[in-house]
């Protein structure tokens, strides 16, 4: 594992470069490669929720435990790679994109690397937003999809975030009036 050539990629990946992207698509190791670079993301967000603490209220702060970090980074590296497999897939079986479904799980993983902006928390909404752009250059070039087909592909899994959450607060709610 050559983690300078990692970095690398992945750094040619989140400036976009379409040469980078192509080559990551066909690494055989880069699915492992992308994994890796989610959990330094991962790390990255969690630690950041150390660094800068959150503030409940003047005078009280909440600063995590070790514990919270480990399991914070875990459940962003699943959140991370089943979003990044999920939107794949739709993109690919719902809108036929020329991008395989592991493919895009290989350029997003390596694209995640703008994740470790994630340790100075205040600005970390800037890597968000560098990923969505990141995640249509991948769609519209490598994939060949449409403008409306990428805002499809985004919007499905927002509809079933909003879908899931009614759900939910119907599955708390509905029983506290059955009496």
């Amino acid at each position: 594992m050559d983690i300078q050539k990692i970095l690398k990629d992945a750094w040619g990946v989140a400036t976009l470069k379409e040469v980078t992207m192509k080559k990551v698509v066909a690494e055989k190791d880069g699915l492992k490669n992308a994994f890796l670079v989610v959990a330094a993301s991962s790390l990255a967000l969690s630690l950041g929720s150390v660094i800068f603490p959150t503030i409940m209220m003047p005078g009280l702060v909440y600063r995590p435990g070790f514990m919270w970090v480990i399991s914070t980074t875990v459940g962003f590296w699943l959140l991370f790679v089943i979003g990044y497999y999920f939107l794949g897939w739709v993109s690919t079986v719902l809108f036929k994109s020329k991008l395989p479904i592991d493919g895009f799980v290989r350029v997003m993983g390596y694209a995640s690397i703008v994740g470790l902006v994630g340790l100075i928390r205040p600005i970390s909404i800037v890597a968000s937003i560098w990923l969505l752009v990141i995640l249509w250059v991948a769609l519209s070039k490598l994939g060949k999809l449409e403008p409306l087909s990428i805002i499809g592909v985004l919007a499905i899994p927002i509809l079933l975030g909003i879908l899931l959450s009614i759900f939910m607060i119907g599955a708390v709610v509905s029983p506290m009036f059955m009496f």
